[in-house]
Order: structure tokens, then sequence, then C-alpha cells
């Protein structure tokens, strides 16, 4: 048997031509793995687009809660300021009423504070009593639907007092402001 070669022409042309076809595979490959990839990408797009449609009513709804509540907190905090004579009236009874729940004799008194706020009251609360007295009282004041800051508190424990000065003289002392509108 002899052996046909083919003439280097057509050798050539079926190297040129398998080099191709391997070339268009590889391209037909890589775009089609680019064009799965977008297609995946695309799905995963329009599904956050779903989700997001129901994100802008639910913001807005919580928007509206927010304000809502936030307008609820400045309406309630501004009634803990009194505003009319009657209601300062009434905050003053408040507080020496604490002292008349806790059997304490206090004395209030109006005083000028250091720094003078336009939409603060002074007073200075005086009375004898223990440190239970006092703690007992505190928690009472901050029960009060009132804006109030206790600014100073001077106490003398009972047991440091001399015999003299038992029951007569005011042990505590409280600086506190009352804030008006």
């Amino acid at each position: 048997m002899t052996q046909v070669r083919m003439p280097s022409s057509l050798s050539r042309i079926l190297m040129i031509t398998l080099s191709l076809i391997i070339v268009s595979t590889a391209v037909v490959v890589a775009i089609g793995e680019s064009t799965k990839r977008m297609f995946k990408d695309i799905s995963q797009l329009t599904l956050f687009l779903e989700n997001s449609e129901e994100i802008q009513p639910n913001f807005e709804r919580s928007l509206e809660v927010y304000t809502e509540e936030t307008k609820q907190t400045k309406d309630f905090l501004s009634n803990l300021r009194p505003e009319t004579e009657e209601e300062l009236v009434a905050a003053i009874s408040s507080i020496e009423g604490i002292g008349r729940k806790l059997f304490l004799n206090i004395s209030l008194k109006s005083i000028e504070t250091d720094v003078e706020e336009e939409d603060s009251i002074g007073y200075q609360v005086s009375f004898y009593g223990t440190k239970t007295d006092l703690q007992n009282f505190l928690k009472e004041l901050e029960k009060l639907l009132l804006y109030i800051r206790v600014e100073e508190i001077n106490f003398k424990e009972v047991k440091f007092l001399e015999t003299a000065e038992i029951g007569e003289e005011e042990n505590t002392n409280l600086r506190i402001k009352l804030y008006t509108k």
C-alpha cells in the first residue's frame, strides 16, 4: 500500500479550518458563560427591585409612626411644664403634698438661681429628716409629672448633729429648678 500524501495547500486549509473551529468554540463557550452570569445578575436585580418596591411604603409608614410618636412625646414633655399661674400653684402644691405624704415639715422658698433662665423658677426645699426621708422625697419628686431638676442637695446626717440641733434645725436642703413654658 502506498501512502497518499495530501497536498500542502489542502493540509494548510484543514489546519486553518481546525484552528478556526477551536477558536470559535472557545469564543462561543466564553460568550455562553458570560450570558449565563448576566442572566443570573439580571434575575438577582429583578428580585431586589421587587423587594425594594415594598421598602418605600414601609419606610413612609415608619416615618409617619416616628413623627407621630415624636409629636406625642413633645406634647407630653410640654405638658410637664406649667404655663398658667394656676398650673404653677398646683405644681408647688404637689411638691408640698409630698412633704405631707411623707410626714415631713417642708419649707419651700422661691430663690434666684446662679444662672437665670427665662423658662424656670428656682426653689429651696428644706426639712428635717433622715437619709431615708431624703431618698423617699426624691423618689416622690421624680413621680411628679413636672419638669424639675435637682441642682443641689445639702444633707447633714442626723447622727452627726448635736443633741440641741436634733429636730429643731433643718438638716436637708435641696435646690430645685421648676421649668415652665
